[in-house]
């Protein structure tokens, strides 16, 4: 689609320059704080009531976390790729082309 002029008239231009600034100038006046916010100090502000429990056990040591060993991770790419190469592999496909997507999965 070729870009096409539209031919506004001056008034109509006026007046969306208008519009335009009264809403930049409602966006600036409500992003701007409340006077009275801005006055006060941050100590006077209520601080929020802690809603942590107090145990009264003693804690417990840490364990030593069991090391799992590795496992593969497959993403959703990879796993795209496995069932394409089982796909390949099952129609007897080119070994170069299967080779060249276990290179990918690495």
């Amino acid at each position: 689609m070729p870009w096409q002029k539209s031919s506004y008239s001056p008034a109509e231009l006026s007046r969306m320059r208008q519009e335009a600034d009264m809403r930049a100038e409602k966006m600036w006046r409500s992003a701007a704080p409340a006077p009275e916010a801005a006055d006060t100090p941050a100590q006077e502000q209520p601080q929020p009531p802690c809603n942590e429990k107090i145990s009264t056990e003693p804690p417990q040591p840490a364990r030593p976390r069991q090391q799992n060993p590795p496992v593969l991770s497959l993403d959703s790419d990879k796993l795209l790729i496995l069932a394409l190469i089982f796909l390949l592999m099952n129609e007897k496909c080119d070994s170069k082309l299967i080779l060249a997507l276990l290179w990918l999965m690495l």
